[in-house]
């Protein structure tokens, strides 16, 4: 359960960080279909049509997963998951979003970089 969290923390953490690009809207469509964090293979995301999302981590033996909801303002993505029953919540600003790759800012500050997962 530690390790669903930390997870959940590195790729949405909790306060957002100011921005300059405040008013930058993100295509919705360029963020469906599958996103792995760089820094961590083993964390992927999946963002669906209907506003669902599906987050898978660890290998293939002890891959574990849960489904949440997401929502798209601009360019601020807040992300509604239940790991174990309780409800997390965590909204970050989309720095980049492109065909390939999408950076999100941390709640450090910190730019956490996912790549699109190519493939079924």
């Amino acid at each position: 359960m530690r390790m669903l969290m930390g997870c959940l923390v590195l790729v949405f953490c909790g306060p957002l960080v100011a921005d300059d690009k405040k008013d930058e809207k993100i295509d919705p469509a360029k963020l469906l279909g599958k996103w792995a964090a760089k820094e961590r293979e083993l964390v992927v995301i999946e963002f669906l049509k209907d506003g669902k999302l599906v987050l898978r981590y660890g290998e293939a033996e002890k891959e574990a997963a849960f489904d949440g909801t997401y929502k798209l303002d601009g360019n601020k993505l807040t992300v509604n998951a239940q790991p174990g029953g309780k409800e997390e919540k965590s909204t970050v600003t989309i720095k980049k979003l492109t065909d390939s790759e999408m950076v999100v800012i941390s709640d450090t500050g910190k730019d956490v970089v996912m790549n699109r997962v190519k493939g079924k």
